[in-house]
């Protein structure tokens, strides 16, 4: 990789497979790929305005999925471990086990914010059975739930209705009501230079909402989530650097929600400003 441009480069901005392609063809940068390059049509749209370092807003798309959003606005995020050797009865080798929440809670738009959260205690104990428990009580029963990515919370979720039958009625009703917010940011409905080629929140956040950063927290994202109680639950972490560990997960997964209520409210500012032009 020595010789290889680390500004603007096509390793930046599309897949592996696409970068390698276009690199290997001697475009080493966004910039050297010709306009009339083959590409799909999200790669082609990121493309032209990374170029030209211009932003991009689909109103009327934007418009139709903030439509979806009924109030109270739920904004959940789960954190989970995977244990290659199961630590518990009725799971699996490397199976996603939930063990922390976050929950966002604002009643009308631009309304105060309440927050609940839940972290398990790393005894040992199956955190699954307090996590569902605990959600079930704050989700209410009407308004959408906003997740970023819902592919990992619904199956989660589905994982849990199973194993815990007596809440597979209420996790069906907390299923109906997810709203996925990845969706604007990776079907290109909206796009700034600075997401690169990226439509995760973690790139998506700071290009958007520059004064919030994961940077500088002692737990920056998931992978460091699930190890950091993974060792703590083996009892590798214990003591006093386990309740500082407990502090930096809470503030970690708080973030995680905190930033779906900021992408959620620039998406409506960005409508309602294209709707009084």
């Amino acid at each position: 990789w020595k010789n290889v441009k680390t500004e603007r480069t096509v390793f930046d901005y599309f897949s592996t497979a696409k970068a390698f392609e276009l690199y290997n063809q001697g475009f080493e940068t966004i910039d050297d790929v010709p306009a009339n390059y083959p590409l799909a049509t999200k790669d082609a749209l990121r493309l032209e305005h990374a170029q030209q370092n211009s932003s991009f807003f689909d109103h009327q798309k934007v418009a139709a999925f903030l439509g979806k959003i009924k109030y109270p606005v739920y904004y959940m995020d789960f954190e989970t471990m995977m244990p290659a050797i199961p630590l518990f009865d009725q799971s699996r080798p490397y199976q996603q086990i939930p063990f922390q929440y976050s929950v966002h809670v604002q009643n009308r738009a631009n309304n105060t914010l309440e927050h609940f959260e839940f972290l398990a205690e790393a005894d040992r104990s199956d955190p699954r059975l307090p996590f569902i428990e605990s959600l079930l009580s704050v989700m209410g029963t009407s308004g959408a739930i906003l997740v970023y990515n819902a592919a990992f919370e619904k199956a989660r979720l589905k994982e849990l209705a199973l194993l815990f039958p007596q809440f597979a009625a209420a996790i069906a009703q907390v299923l109906a009501r997810i709203v996925d917010l990845y969706i604007p940011f990776r079907d290109v409905l909206v796009y700034h230079p600075a997401m690169k080629g990226s439509a995760s929140i973690k790139a998506v956040l700071p290009a958007l909402i520059p004064e919030l950063s994961y940077k500088g927290l002692a737990i920056g994202n998931g992978t460091e989530a699930m190890e950091t109680f993974l060792l703590m639950m083996q009892g590798a972490i214990t003591g006093q650097e386990a309740q500082e560990k407990r502090l930096a997960l809470l503030e970690y997964c708080k973030l995680d929600t905190l930033a779906m209520v900021e992408l959620h409210g620039y998406l409506l500012h960005l409508k309602n400003t294209q709707d009084n032009v």
